[in-house]
């Protein structure tokens, strides 16, 4: 999680000429169990369940993610009392 979350933290993406910054909020415990369940019906399927688990890996990541928009620092004396 600590990785996914400092690439997260590092990267910069512009979308229709703004900024955004992702963040990753998601927990290592419901990644723990997607990790389980997959290791678990990977054996019991024979690898039948596989492409199944990595579109649920995926879509976990995907759900996780959220974009913010980058702001420009504020000066201190720029703003009104």
């Amino acid at each position: 999680m600590k990785l996914t979350k400092f690439h997260a933290s590092k990267t910069k993406l512009t979308i229709g000429g703004e900024t955004c910054t992702p963040d990753f909020p998601g927990t290592g415990g419901a990644l723990c169990l997607i990790g389980l369940k997959w290791g678990m019906l990977h054996a019991i399927t024979l690898m039948i369940y596989d492409a199944w688990a990595r579109k649920n890996l995926l879509e976990f990541q995907i759900r996780n993610t959220e974009f913010f928009p980058e702001t420009q620092p504020v000066k201190a004396s720029s703003v009104p009392v």
